[in-house]
């Protein structure tokens, strides 16, 4: 089981999801309804993912896929920036193909970039201090 937790941090004008355990299908639709992508401010916010806490993905390509279109749709023209951490060789892999599907769509507009360095990710974003608390909310 997986959880996803939200952090905002308003005064950095940052988004933050942390994801730990097994990503599912599941888990893929449910963060899908999540405020980060609903929310007019939101979405205007770079994102930080940080997978470094997850120990499998699961989920199939169709869901990876529909996510990465899904989170297209409601970012473009909007949000500046996407940044995922993901320090074990399967995350890393999943995640650049979900940066790949993402960068295919022709009206693309969000940078996307892969890390396993919290700390590049951070500076790729802007972020002048390190922010890597746990975050409060949680989607389970």
């Amino acid at each position: 089981m997986t959880s996803v937790k939200s952090s905002i941090h308003h005064d950095l004008k940052l988004v933050q999801i942390t994801f730990d355990g097994e990503i599912t299908d599941e888990d893929l639709l449910r963060s899908a309804d999540s405020e980060v992508w609903s929310d007019p401010i939101l979405v205007r916010y770079p994102l930080l993912a940080d997978l470094r806490d997850v120990e499998r993905i699961s989920a199939g390509v169709d869901s990876i896929r529909s996510f990465a279109w899904m989170s297209h749709e409601k970012e473009r023209e909007k949000r500046p920036r996407v940044a995922l951490v993901a320090n074990r060789p399967a995350t890393f892999g999943t995640t650049r193909m979900y940066q790949l599907i993402r960068q295919a769509q022709p009206d693309n507009t969000v940078d996307i970039a892969v890390f396993t360095d919290l700390a590049q990710a951070q500076r790729w974003l802007g972020v002048p201090v390190q922010v890597d608390e746990k975050p409060d909310s949680a989607d389970e």
